[in-house]
């Protein structure tokens, strides 16, 4: 099976529970990085729904002010699941 890298969300959180990404066939996340750009410290939530029920992979961690934070994982998504997430601030 190929393997192909795929972007799944750039942009600004934003506050509320948001749609970072749609699984269009069945898909191995590996990686996840969250950069703040702020000057003060904010907590983001990232999850994956599952056709109504919904898990926290990362759930309310804190990205230091200014800063990258990289989360490595092997979360299995199938078709048309998908990962949301927000953060405390934008």
């Amino acid at each position: 099976m190929a393997i192909t890298s795929a972007l799944l969300y750039r942009g600004n959180l934003g506050t509320g529970t948001n749609t970072l990404y749609l699984a269009t066939a069945n898909t191995v996340v590996t990686n996840i990085a969250i950069a703040n750009s702020n000057a003060t410290s904010v907590t983001a939530t990232v999850n994956l729904s599952t056709g109504g029920t919904s898990f926290a992979l990362l759930s309310a961690v804190t990205i230091p002010a200014n800063s990258t934070v990289f989360f490595d994982l092997k979360q299995y998504i199938a078709n048309t699941q998908t990962i949301t997430g927000g953060a405390s601030t934008t």
